[in-house]
């Protein structure tokens, strides 16, 4: 099975004067037609991040599905795009999601994806603020340790929870697992790391930069499927959609 993340780049600017900037971000997801059809292998699964919902295309032998932020805030049309190939069966977690969407966090998808026998609970993450003033704080944090340890999120961690399912967690965490400087910041990473492995879910090492100077898109399994899986770090580019982060990408070796 391979996996694909990558957070495609929103690049929103109020201040800019071009009227179309927003059709043009909404226009990135578009590249998903180029990944799926020129990437060898083809993914199986594909998740893209700050992506525009509405110019999503459709491509032949994939599932697609999406998760916009119109819950949270009105009006925003960007937020997780999902591709899947049509031979493996897929359920969005709408109990997961209503938790979600309750204590209003994003971005957080919550999919069953299944072949044959077997089974996989994905998280697909893209986290984000929920106020301007938490852009300069370590909001990635906030929001984990919300669903880790508030008591609010009961069936986000039976979802999540590696020690009875299959899990893959993935995505872009804004939450930094290379401060060098930050000893706090290192700490939250370390509690955040600590508390998913409680639940039975264990980090993809990677200590590639994956944003700038930092490593912020992550990968969690669930023991049986991390002992087969390997994490590769592409660039930020393909073919003329540049991001600001680089893709990230799951091999998991099975018997699908």
């Amino acid at each position: 099975m391979e996996i694909i993340s990558w957070n495609i780049d929103w690049s929103y600017n109020s201040k800019s004067e071009d009227p179309d900037r927003i059709i043009k971000n909404e226009e990135k997801v578009i590249i998903a037609k180029d990944i799926l059809e020129t990437f060898e292998p083809k993914p199986d699964i594909l998740s893209l991040l700050e992506a525009g919902i509405s110019k999503s295309p459709d491509i032949k032998g994939y599932k697609k599905i999406c998760l916009d932020r119109k819950y949270m805030y009105d009006g925003y049309k960007n937020g997780i795009v999902v591709y899947v190939k049509n031979d493996y069966e897929v359920e969005v977690c709408q109990e997961v999601l209503k938790e979600i969407k309750d204590n209003v966090i994003a971005c957080f998808f919550s999919v069953k994806i299944q072949k044959g026998k077997l089974s996989f609970n994905c998280l697909f993450v893209w986290v984000t603020t929920k106020t301007k003033q938490e852009q300069n704080e370590a909001y990635g944090y906030k929001r984990f340790n919300g669903i880790l340890n508030s008591g609010k999120f009961k069936k986000t961690l039976e979802f999540i929870n590696g020690n009875i399912n299959d899990v893959i967690v993935i995505g872009d965490f804004n939450l930094v697992s290379n401060h060098k400087d930050d000893l706090e910041k290192q700490r939250k990473w370390e509690q955040i790391k600590g508390d998913f492995e409680k639940l039975g879910l264990q980090w993809v090492e990677n200590y590639k930069n994956t944003f700038y100077s930092v490593t912020n898109d992550h990968c969690f399994l669930s023991k049986i499927l991390i002992e087969k899986s390997v994490l590769s770090v592409r660039n930020n580019k393909v073919n003329k959609t540049v991001s600001d982060h680089n893709i990230i990408n799951i091999k998991i070796k099975s018997s699908l």
